[in-house]
């Protein structure tokens, strides 16, 4: 999970990134949230404490500017 994540998005790169992809990269961010696709249902199985609250969630999503 973590290297298929890295992947798709790191942010060890962040300071890399265009700001249009830093904010491609925000907007995927919140739909990924907003859907509760993270984390995902095969890391949750393992990993039984990996969820996030609706507080949580909202936090987030306010954080990368929704």
């Amino acid at each position: 999970h973590v290297r298929n994540g890295r992947d798709r998005m790191n942010f060890n790169e962040w300071g890399n990134l265009t700001s249009d992809q830093k904010r491609h990269d925000k907007e995927d961010c919140v739909m990924v949230l907003e859907k509760k696709w993270m984390p995902p249902r095969s890391y949750q199985f393992m990993h039984s404490d990996a969820k996030l609250t609706d507080e949580q969630r909202e936090k987030l999503i306010a954080w990368f500017g929704k």
